[in-house]
């Protein structure tokens, strides 16, 4: 890994952890997205770590339940690295209509697991995932603009 690839992953972290901490919290928020975004990059192992960092952190941040926010974040980054076996990982698109699907099951299993109605669950999944639907537009594409192509049929036009 290239030291400007590490230095975009840390100021991704500490963009949307200060998003987030600016926001009061609100759990699905910007941090869960780099373990979507890591998941939809680097893998299942990447996105089952970098998720497992997003629950920590987002759980300090808003003061909810450590273990629920971790397996929540870890499911998102799981979710999404099965995505690049139907969709190529090198178009912003994909990487916000993750975000979108990720978002809407996290935050609705949180309003529900809560006690909230189905109603206010669905309200609730649809803003939220439309909000960080735009957040990873920048976020992943900081990612893609310092990863280096790698040379997979995918990622060709003579494939």
């Amino acid at each position: 890994m290239r030291f400007t690839t590490v230095l975009a992953w840390g100021g991704g972290i500490w963009a949307a952890a200060g998003v987030e901490a600016a926001r009061g919290g609100g759990v699905p928020g910007p941090l869960l997205l780099l373990g979507v975004a890591a998941g939809l990059w680097g893998g299942p192992t990447a996105g089952l770590i970098v998720g497992a960092l997003a629950g920590w952190c987002s759980a300090a941040l808003c003061g909810r339940d450590l273990w629920l926010l971790t397996l929540l974040s870890m499911g998102a980054g799981l979710l999404a690295s099965a995505v690049p076996l139907w969709a190529a990982r090198r178009n912003v698109l994909v990487g916000v209509l993750t975000a979108l699907l990720c978002t809407l099951l996290v935050a609705g299993a949180l309003t529900l697991l809560g006690g909230g109605s189905f109603s206010a669950a669905a309200r609730f999944a649809a803003w939220r995932s439309g909000e960080n639907g735009l957040w990873m537009i920048p976020i992943y594409g900081i990612v893609l603009l310092v990863s280096t192509p790698e040379s997979s049929a995918e990622d060709t036009w003579d494939a």
